[in-house]
């Protein structure tokens, strides 16, 4: 019985480390959309091709939202230079209330508008915030539900700024 259960540990020592051992081929290719902007602009996931990408789920209306934004706003200004953007994708809100809060909170990275579209092709998005990082190849590397601190994010793209 004791064979069983170093065998079972094992297995599931072995699962975990390929899981998290997994190269780029073994991510899901990020899908592409077309939104709009706060100016009407038309914005595209391929505009930021070649950089590491934070896409960003939020709501002004989400206290955990308001929490994270000044963490990401510091981590946009502070790795822009290496590839790095932050895309926030504003979720069943209206303009002024978007526009109020990125102005207000003096929001520099590109805010967008969701549609029903773009959250079922990222496996609908079941509260706020949900973040996806994309690697710069354009592969899902990670999927974030809730809040998360400034550091815990910098540790996430830390290591795929320096991939090239």
């Amino acid at each position: 019985m004791a064979r069983l259960r170093v065998g079972a540990g094992f297995v599931l020592l072995a699962f975990l480390f390929a899981a998290f051992s997994a190269t780029a081929e073994n991510f899901e290719k990020a899908p592409s959309f077309h939104l709009e902007d706060l100016t009407g602009k038309i914005v595209k996931l391929g505009d930021f091709s070649g950089k590491v990408v934070y896409l960003d789920f939020w709501g002004t209306w989400c206290p955990p939202c308001i929490e994270e934004t000044p963490h990401l706003i510091e981590l946009y200004k502070r790795y822009q230079d290496k590839g790095f953007v932050v895309v926030g994708i504003s979720l069943g809100e209206s303009q002024r209330s978007v526009e109020n809060f990125v102005k207000k909170m003096k929001v520099p990275y590109p805010v967008l508008f969701g549609d029903e579209e773009v959250v079922d092709n990222y496996h609908g998005i079941a509260f706020l915030p949900t973040a996806f990082v994309i690697d710069r190849k354009g592969f899902i590397r990670r999927k974030i539900f809730g809040y998360r601190d400034k550091e815990e994010i910098e540790q996430l793209i830390l290591p795929l700024l320096g991939e090239s």
